[in-house]
């Protein structure tokens, strides 16, 4: 395989992982808000429960 060919899949395998990182972030920040807050963006503790138990590669 030529180094040109490699080239796409190390940039769409770092892209992935940065999607991933963000995605666990967004969850972690999820989680540390109050129910109020929840509340307000019309989630509840357990949506946000449900949604931070999904491994990190899910949507």
């Amino acid at each position: 395989m030529a180094s040109r060919d490699i080239a796409p899949l190390i940039v769409r395998t770092a892209d992935r992982l940065a999607d991933w990182q963000e995605r666990q972030a967004g969850r972690q920040y999820l989680m540390g808000l109050d129910d109020r807050q929840l509340g307000d963006m019309g989630v509840t503790r357990c949506d946000a429960e449900k949604e931070y138990s999904k491994p990190f590669w899910r949507t």
